[in-house]
């Protein structure tokens, strides 16, 4: 009996978890993850063409994934040891920027 509830629970984690990731990325097929960040095919997608060769499109395809893997592994030590005085400084300079940004590039259309 204790074995049915067992697997009854696993199944519906695993369904669980299977609907989060499609409820998350869509139709979107995940190519790397890190922690609970999610690399898509289609964030890719760009870099390949057809003037490149398979195997140059392969290597452009894993440096940037490997760029992308270590970019989040420093975001999330950093989250994990920054104060949260420190985050809320760097989201409001975050915020700030943006505004910026935004406001110049319509000054200047």
């Amino acid at each position: 009996m204790q074995k049915i509830i067992i697997l009854v629970l696993l199944s519906s984690i695993m369904v669980s978890c299977d609907f989060s990731l499609k409820e998350e990325g869509g139709n979107l097929e995940p190519i790397a993850r890190v922690n609970n960040s999610y690399l898509y095919k289609e964030d890719v997608s760009e870099l390949v063409s057809e003037a490149v060769t398979k195997e140059d499109s392969a290597v452009l395809v894993q440096n940037y994934i490997n760029n992308w893997a270590t970019k989040q592994l420093f975001l999330d030590g950093a989250l994990l040891n920054l104060s949260e005085e420190k985050q809320a400084g760097f989201d409001k300079l975050v915020a700030q920027y943006k505004t910026d940004l935004y406001t110049k590039a319509y000054i200047e259309a």
